[in-house]
């Protein structure tokens, strides 16, 4: 197991955070805030908006400049997290609620309203008793060769953890890289229209956002890549930064991205008004920046945890030709790891 882990459990040091960046060997520890440290953990809500409801004790933004950063090689593992015994599960929205939302955003992607919006879903668990947030990062181990692990603990019991398979982007020193990553089938399943419209619409929001920033633009072949047993359609953009160009007008370029809102500004306009959650963290951007180099993943694969309740999200991208039926089971395939470990 991670040798972080003991120490988190031994810890009463809030807020912290625990970030392992995807492709990295090394996981990290972060916690006691100060201004003269010299890098940075931040996180970020999907929009000015997203922060009400179950998540109205976090910030929009979140920066925090650790005073003690321990690290440790990352150990990868296979854990089952004990959790108490979950006693309900509730939809938001309903599937019925879902049916007429995707037939609807269909309808305006029929009508030229827009070419791609992203749907999302949250899943409460309620449990007999209080969750453990380090039981479920625990879990997560296993998916840490290829995705970011991250968790950034309010207290004992508020935490958000995910493990994202998405960059937003990586910079080392002035050189950028970055990627389209989209669509969510099972490894025995083969690539239909529909997934390719899907990264085609953040390959073309890449290469129109990247040409502005960038000297040197080069774009990798197209390739699949692994979650679990689930695969994603991948294709890495890298590149020379422009000299004013800075970490916080990538974010700006970059964030929302289409594989988390939309391709136009009608599309995230309508997301502000049909999806009945708010979304808080969950697909903003979150990770480390600091003058020489920065991580940032897009926090998908993510849920919250408050006290004993454990909120899922997950997204779809609804695109012409999407089906509700089909894209609900997506919904759940995104997170029927935790739903596995919870009904265990």
């Amino acid at each position: 197991m991670n040798p972080l882990i003991p120490f988190l459990k031994v810890s009463n040091e809030f807020p912290r955070f625990y970030w392992k960046g995807r492709g990295s060997t090394t996981a990290c520890v972060g916690y006691r805030h100060s201004i003269s440290s010299p890098i940075t953990f931040q996180a970020q809500a999907f929009h000015e908006n997203s922060c009400g409801g179950i998540w109205s004790t976090f910030p929009k933004e979140w920066s925090f400049s650790p005073e003690h950063i321990i690290s440790a090689d990352f150990e990868h593992a296979t854990v089952t997290p004990i959790l108490p015994q979950c006693i309900c599960r509730k939809d938001t929205p309903t599937y019925e609620k879902w049916w007429r939302m995707v037939t609807d955003a269909t309808e305006k992607i029929e009508k030229g309203e827009f070419r791609k919006v992203v749907l999302a879903r949250q899943t409460t668990l309620t449990f007999d008793a209080t969750v453990d947030p380090l039981e479920l990062l625990k879990g997560l181990m296993s998916f840490g060769s290829t995705t970011s692990l991250f968790m950034v603990q309010l207290d004992k019991e508020t935490a958000f953890i995910g493990a994202s398979p998405e960059k937003l982007f990586k910079r080392l020193e002035r050189k950028i890289y970055t990627e389209a990553l989209a669509g969510t089938i099972s490894k025995l399943e083969k690539w239909s229209p529909k997934e390719f419209e899907e990264v085609n619409a953040v390959r073309l929001f890449l290469l129109n956002q990247l040409q502005t920033c960038c000297h040197d633009l080069q774009c990798g072949s197209p390739e699949e890549r692994p979650f679990g047993d689930y695969k994603h359609l991948y294709q890495r953009y890298e590149g020379v930064l422009k000299s004013k160009i800075s970490d916080k007008i990538l974010i700006e370029k970059l964030h929302p991205t289409p594989a988390t809102g939309g391709l136009e500004a009608a599309a995230m306009e309508y997301l502000r008004n049909i999806e009945p959650i708010f979304r808080g963290w969950y697909t903003g951007p979150i990770g480390l920046i600091s003058e020489k180099e920065t991580d940032l993943s897009v926090a998908i694969r993510s849920m919250l945890v408050r006290g004993n309740e454990i909120h899922l999200f997950s997204g779809a991208g609804i695109v012409k030709g999407s089906q509700p039926l089909k894209e609900w089971e997506e919904l759940d395939r995104k997170i029927e790891h935790v739903l596995r470990w919870s009904y265990e």
